[in-house]
């Protein structure tokens, strides 16, 4: 975690020099575009998902007044959507990302149930 420079604050966290709580503020009050952000979500950043977003709604309003403006009895206009890299993962890489997640779960559980080293 580059963020924090001359500290370590998962050593810290993983020796008890800090807790647990204040571990869990300093991981939520990382940049946007931190690795951390990148792992659990996407290699998008923050911008790229609001154009993401963007598009969707101008495809979506365009389908509508479309539709709106079509011929009686021609079929509704469906929105195009973008792919985001959550779309376009394949199966076997979804699963071997759960397990990975589940696996780090349990390897935290683990830390925090172990009893206060005080």
């Amino acid at each position: 975690m580059q963020t924090y420079p001359g500290r370590d604050p998962l050593a810290e966290a993983l020796a008890g020099e800090i807790t647990v709580r204040k571990f869990r503020v300093m991981l939520e009050h990382l940049p946007p575009a931190n690795p951390v952000a990148r792992e659990l979500d996407s290699a998008w950043s923050q911008s790229e998902w609001l154009l993401w977003h963007i598009d969707s709604r101008v495809a979506s309003l365009h389908a509508a007044f479309s539709s709106a403006l079509r011929a009686k009895g021609a079929a509704p206009v469906e929105p195009k959507f973008l792919d985001t890299p959550k779309s376009r993962a394949d199966p076997a890489q979804k699963a071997r990302i759960e397990q990975k997640h589940e696996a780090e779960r349990a390897d935290l559980m683990s830390v925090l149930a172990r009893p206060d080293p005080r």
